[in-house]
């Protein structure tokens, strides 16, 4: 039997760091229906990323577990919520507003409280949400994917918002590339095993970013911009140098790893960096990427299924074999909307096959000697810190080629969709298979103090 919510309760939550933050005296006051709920909470030790959950007791007498009531009844988060808070020892107010989809203003256990979490701000939590549209600068912070207000499907988190989750990189040593022992593929000096380790957590776009969010500030070069469902499908003929720019000299781009992450004044990606005020947001690295898309499994599809040449590809991936719609103009299949098939275990969608994802990487002139950008002894266990290919000077000026990854549409899934698998591509080639996917370090979002 539902009860109206009447027994209100509130929760604090902190971590353990120096210069600790903590939250105390928590109040929430709900009345019901789509009023906003008041909740007023104390921040004392130092200033912090807070955020809050509503959640129920799977108990009428709240004796039970308290989980989260899903970002599909929550409509918002204001205040001091979601966000930075500098105050100090003095009661600050946020406000959750019920989502449309609250089920009558009702819950079934009759108890809900609200949990307010205090994170250092140089340990942001796992998600974070940039408008793309709006006012500039302007990042909200959730706990997790079930806290997005509006639930992880909500149209505005395809089209006016980045969503982004942190990926949990720092100094884990991991094997990237195809081993050995695994099967139904030629085995290529680009995708030899070796170990790595990323010195830093970054976070990742959950979709590959899509024409509606692209379009919110730069012309979309897509080819399926005219599909009635655009806004949602990857963008796709972008390259290096209309998202990154270049010097100014003839066919020299602003080159990673010689550059760094410094773009061009105006290219696309500096123009998603003044929007979100996210200084280094850019392309993934090539081992961020398949970092990212394994999401700590070591099997050639991230859903931990050991064998692709029988596994069921549906579940995860669009790719040419289960992909019915087709264009005859260009005599292929045509992508289709992000996020319908099944997450990895880091909540990352359609990393395997739907458009191939640039990455920062050049590639070698000689495939043959990819390995030169591994650490010597590679062949022996060394580890690579931070690999960044090779520098853009190296590459074969007839051709040179940046990394592309996880296949697409217009791909076979095996090999092409593997999570170690490597593509390659010139620079400035646009196709209709071609799109990316963003990223930026932890060090971008973490807030520095006042």
């Amino acid at each position: 039997m539902k009860k109206r919510l009447l027994i209100i309760s509130a929760l604090a939550a902190g971590f353990a760091f120096a210069d600790n933050p903590v939250i105390g005296n928590v109040a929430f006051s709900y009345g019901g229906g789509r009023l906003p709920a008041l909740i007023t909470y104390t921040l004392s030790g130092a200033p912090a990323i807070v955020t809050i959950d509503i959640e129920t007791n799977t108990l009428s007498d709240a004796s039970g577990d308290w989980v989260n009531i899903g970002g599909e009844a929550t409509d918002e988060i204001q205040g001091a919520g979601a966000t930075v808070v500098w105050t100090l020892d003095t009661p600050v107010k946020a406000y959750w507003t019920p989502g449309e989809s609250w089920p009558g203003q009702t819950i079934a256990a009759g108890a809900i409280r609200a949990r307010v979490t205090a994170y250092p701000t140089n340990s942001p939590p796992d998600y974070i949400v940039a408008n793309l549209t709006g006012d500039t600068n302007v990042v909200h912070f959730y706990s997790s994917e079930t806290s997005l207000p509006g639930g992880i499907a909500a149209y505005r988190y395809r089209t006016s918002q980045l969503v982004m989750r942190r990926i949990p990189a720092a100094n884990v040593v991991w094997r990237m590339g195809i081993p050995a022992d695994e099967t139904g593929v030629d085995k290529r000096a680009m995708d030899a095993p070796h170990k790595v380790l990323l010195t830093e957590d970054y976070y990742m776009g959950v979709f590959e970013l899509t024409q509606g969010q692209y379009s919110n500030l730069a012309n979309n070069p897509s080819y399926y911009k005219n599909a009635v469902d655009a806004a949602v499908r990857p963008v796709e003929k972008v390259t290096h140098t209309i998202l990154r720019g270049q010097t100014g000299v003839e066919d020299d781009p602003y080159g990673w790893p010689r550059d760094d992450h410094a773009v061009a004044p105006d290219s696309v990606i500096d123009k998603f960096r003044n929007q979100t005020g996210l200084s280094k947001l850019d392309l993934p690295t090539d081992a961020q990427w398949e970092y990212a898309c394994r999401a700590g499994t070591g099997t050639p599809i991230n859903s931990g299924i050991a064998d692709p040449t029988t596994a069921d590809w549906n579940e995860v991936a669009w790719t040419s074999a289960n992909s019915t719609n087709y264009s005859a103009t260009v005599k292929n299949k045509v992508t289709h909307p992000v996020g319908q098939k099944k997450p990895n275990n880091w909540g990352l969608y359609d990393m395997h096959a739907n458009i191939l994802e640039l990455c920062l990487d050049w590639r070698p002139a000689d495939d043959n000697d990819f390995t030169e950008t591994f650490q010597p002894g590679w062949e022996d266990g060394a580890v690579t810190t931070n690999p960044v290919g090779v520098a853009f000077s190296t590459v074969d000026s007839s051709k040179p080629r940046v990394v592309k990854r996880g296949g697409s549409l217009g791909h076979s899934a095996n090999p092409g969709a593997r999570s170690g698998y490597h593509f390659d591509g010139g620079w400035q080639y646009q196709d209709y298979y071609i799109g990316c996917r963003l990223v930026c370090p932890l060090s971008d979002v973490a807030i520095k103090p006042l």
